[in-house]
Formats: C-alpha cells, structure tokens, sequence
C-alpha cells in the first residue's frame, strides 16, 4: 500500500497478472461444488479472456471492477 492506500502493484509486476489466473484457477475448483450459483464476485480485475471463462465454462455472471489497461 502506498500513502493513499492505494496499491503500489503495477499493471506489469508478475504477481499481479498471476493474481486472476490463480483466481479463476479457484473458481474452477470452487463453483462445480456451489450448486445454484449464478454469480461470483472477485475484488479484482479480470480481462476479458477470464470473464469469458467464467461465463462458459460454468455459465455464471462474474462482478469484477474494471481492468486499467
């Protein structure tokens, strides 16, 4: 975290990008045992690509904030 209590990751630190893969990884093990589910929230940015995932693979509305780049 920074002074504002922002963050200091940036777009290109490896841990940040690694951050949804091992999301969605989790939903991918996490949702098959949520019956019913219709939405997952994640306080993070996915991309497209992962939205997409979530949407097909297991045909649930994901809520994410908004991806900056």
């Amino acid at each position: 975290m920074n002074a504002t209590g922002a963050s200091s990751w940036t777009r290109s630190t490896p841990a940040r990008v690694a951050e949804a893969k091992w999301a969605i990884e989790s939903w991918h093990r996490t949702l098959p045992l949520l019956a019913g589910a219709q939405a997952v929230v994640y306080d993070g940015a996915f991309r497209g690509t992962h939205l997409r995932e979530l949407i097909k693979d297991h045909g649930v509305v994901p809520v994410s904030r908004m991806h900056s780049g």
